[in-house]
């Protein structure tokens, strides 16, 4: 008899000392033998601290294999697993959250603006733009306004298409360059916590 076992490659712990199987993955077999693998024990929590642990599949296929050794056993998720586990169930304040989430905006505006700005100075956008407005108008004055607005509004809806969003709005289901720079992260950091505490776990 084949099971399957697919498990995410992170999971949140909140209170729970005792890590089974069926915290970490999930298991495609018959109803009963499902129901009996789900409940094998995987990991016991040392102390109650926020805490990162990892587990692999080899451990999930030996716990199996112990109680039903006639089983073949096919992975179809991740290979290992991060445990972030919490004592306690984590509180989110919504004040907390809105203030984090407008210093986080305000940053971002200000730095892009800022960036905008110095590098239209280092290019000399101004005399460009009175060099285009007298070569189209045939004279050269100091504020080329007719190249100036076209351009911001431009740059603005350059930047909302690229970015795929207008505050709420989405205006096509591919992720924006943002998310898929946040899944690369997001990637980057589980491998690594998973590098270091295979680490660590060998030299215990």
């Amino acid at each position: 008899m084949v099971i399957y076992i697919n498990s995410k490659t992170k999971y949140l712990i909140e209170g729970k000392r005792q890590i089974r199987i069926q915290d970490v993955a999930d298991v495609i077999a018959p109803p009963q033998l499902k129901n009996k693998i789900e409940q094998l024990k995987l990991l016991d929590i040392p102390e109650e601290k926020k805490r990162t642990y990892v587990i692999s599949i080899m451990d999930i296929i030996k716990k199996v294999k112990e109680s039903f050794s006639d089983v073949d056993i096919s992975n179809i998720g991740a290979e290992n697993v991060l445990i972030e586990y919490h004592p306690e169930r984590v509180k989110v304040s919504k004040l907390w959250l809105g203030i984090k989430i407008v210093f986080i905006g305000l940053t971002v505006f200000a730095g892009s603006a800022i960036t905008i700005m110095t590098f239209h100075t280092d290019v000399g956008i101004s005399e460009t733009f009175q060099d285009i407005y007298e070569i189209l108008m045939g004279t050269r004055i100091e504020d080329p306004y007719l190249i100036e607005i076209p351009y911001s509004i431009g740059l603005f809806l350059g930047i909302v298409i690229f970015f795929n969003h207008f505050f709420s709005k989405r205006f096509s289901e591919d992720p924006t360059p943002i998310e898929v720079e946040m899944v690369t992260y997001q990637k980057d950091v589980e491998e690594s916590m998973v590098a270091f505490l295979n680490e660590e776990k060998e030299g215990d």
